[in-house]
């Protein structure tokens, strides 16, 4: 038997767990200018998908999942630094995506996932270096792994060891 006295309160807490049942979350992450999304290397646990560019030209990332609420989700993609005109990497700290990626349900915000920021180099910049035949690597490679459901982001780089 179940006794209470705030109904009103236990009705808008049933009503919002059936809601969640069937709310549409879309996560949106604008790539900073600085990297280059591998638009192949985008996986997501559940939902869809849109590539596309904001007003200023950056690249984002759309994901979007319908009616699955209480389930830990992921979405992993690569980004890739930009060399300048010269072929070179910089050095420095970068912020992976243009602000926080923010979690909606409907049109209620309901995460921020703050932009890593993701340091590299020393003081020298690394001149880019040609890869041999067959060798399918490059100079650097920037990952990055969202998981919605903690509200955590988890960046891995790799870096080539210097010659």
């Amino acid at each position: 038997m179940f006794v209470s006295k705030d109904t009103a309160g236990f009705s808008q807490a049933v009503n919002d767990a059936i809601a969640n049942a069937y709310g549409s979350y879309t996560l949106t992450d604008v790539v900073d200018p600085a990297f280059e999304l591998d638009v192949n290397s985008i996986q997501v646990s559940a939902g869809e998908v849109v590539v596309g560019q904001d007003e200023n030209g950056n690249t984002t990332i759309t994901w979007t999942i319908n009616g699955m609420p209480f389930t830990k989700h992921t979405m992993t993609f690569q980004e890739k630094l930009k060399a300048d005109e010269n072929g070179v990497y910089p050095n420095g700290s970068f912020d992976t995506n243009e602000g926080g990626a923010i979690l909606y349900n409907g049109e209620e915000q309901v995460n921020l996932v703050p932009t890593p920021v993701l340091s590299r180099g020393d003081e020298t910049p690394v001149e880019p270096e040609v890869p041999e035949t067959g060798d399918s690597s490059s100079p650097l490679f920037w990952s990055a792994m969202m998981v919605v459901a903690g509200g955590a982001v988890l960046v891995l780089v790799r870096k080539k060891k210097a010659a």
